[in-house]
């Protein structure tokens, strides 16, 4: 949501070329990918991964509550939005660790299907939200984004709280098979 957002207010702000808005989103995806790949790889290492998500998320709704406070003004609009490109190239390989190294036995492969399925369905929702937000209001998208970094914070920090409980058992029940 926020990335296509942000594709219309450049677009808008500076009336960039599509050629020059594909350099410039090339440039933050390199930048992005270095930065990742040198922290994921410290904290995947560490073990320490549910804390750091939780930091992702809450500048990452600091950032798009910034970026949306300054839709009006390019000089600020724009340092901001850099700054939750790049901290936000940090939550995919976050979740994706997250759920590659847990330690209750769960179903790798089940998780990282549903994970993908759901992030299928959240680009392609995101991108819808965004362009009928965009519409309304342009800070609009921007606190649509902050809202749902919001959730995910509040989700990770209490709304997996029984999760030791119900897994303490070493895993998903199975049903039985017949036969």
């Amino acid at each position: 949501m926020f990335e296509s957002a942000f594709n219309y207010s450049i677009s808008a702000f500076f009336s960039f070329s599509p050629l020059f808005n594909g350099v410039l989103k090339c440039g933050v995806g390199i930048l992005n990918a270095l930065v990742g790949a040198g922290v994921i790889r410290r904290l995947v290492r560490r073990g320490t991964i549910r804390g750091p998500l939780l930091l992702v998320g809450v500048l990452c709704m600091a950032a798009s509550l910034l970026s949306a406070c300054s839709t009006d003004r390019a000089i600020l609009f724009f340092p901001f939005s850099v700054c939750f490109l790049l901290i936000n190239s940090l939550n995919l390989p976050l979740h994706q660790a997250l759920l590659t190294t847990n330690k209750a036995n769960l179903p790798v492969g089940e998780l990282m299907g549903l994970f993908n399925a759901f992030r299928s369905i959240g680009q392609v929702a995101g991108s819808m939200v965004s362009g009928f937000s965009y519409t309304v209001g342009h800070a609009l998208p921007f606190f649509c984004a902050s809202a749902f970094f919001m959730m995910m914070v509040f989700i990770l920090r209490w709304g997996t709280s029984g999760e030791k409980k119900r897994h303490a058992n070493g895993g998903i029940k199975r049903r039985k098979k017949n036969g």
